[in-house]
């Protein structure tokens, strides 16, 4: 049962609706410094992982691979895309208009937040590592986390951020139920 990417989706959810509701009511000083601090507990968290690897090398070719790849097929344009497809809808159901007097510099930070929130270090191994082995710490660890960051990104950004959680739910369930022989 993926346990985790459910916990994980549902606190971006959440914590995406409670921040854009509560608005410009967050201060501004909170919105400057949780992000900074959310940013040193995934580090420690990445460093205690690294601490536990026996195939650090296989990771970075991963992930140079891996940024290649994107950048090649132009992931970052395809996000840009459907973010712009899913905003209309998004800001006609909550009312929100939010990121209206700068489009381009809200299309940067939304895509920037998608980028975070479905493809992080720490969801696609904590997705991978709850699907093998059952252990969903990373992926609940990484919902605390999900629900501040939403909430302070979706003070700023409206209701949109909290329909984030519908590709993260995608994104983590395919890595939690990854094909058998990726994993021989």
């Amino acid at each position: 049962m993926p346990i985790g990417v459910i916990v994980n989706s549902i606190a971006v959810l959440f914590g995406g609706i409670i921040g854009a509701f509560l608005g410009n009511r967050v201060p501004e000083r909170i919105r400057t410094s949780l992000p900074l601090i959310f940013g040193v507990a995934s580090m420690s968290m990445g460093i205690i992982t690294i601490v536990k690897m026996h195939t650090l090398p296989a990771v970075i070719l991963a992930v140079i691979v891996g940024t290649a790849m994107g950048e090649l097929i132009q992931f970052e344009k395809g996000i840009e895309d459907w973010a712009n497809k899913a905003r209309g809808p998004v800001e006609k159901l909550f009312s929100s208009k939010a990121g209206t007097e700068n489009p381009k510099e809200f299309m940067d930070q939304f895509v920037g937040i998608v980028i975070l929130f479905c493809a992080s270090g720490t969801g696609v191994f904590g997705a991978l590592q709850s699907g093998m082995t059952g252990d969903h710490t990373i992926l609940l660890t990484k919902s605390i986390l999900d629900f501040f960051t939403a909430g302070i990104f979706a003070a700023a950004l409206g209701y949109m951020v909290a329909a984030i959680f519908i590709p993260q739910f995608i994104v983590l369930l395919i890595l939690f139920w990854r094909h058998p022989s990726l994993c021989r």
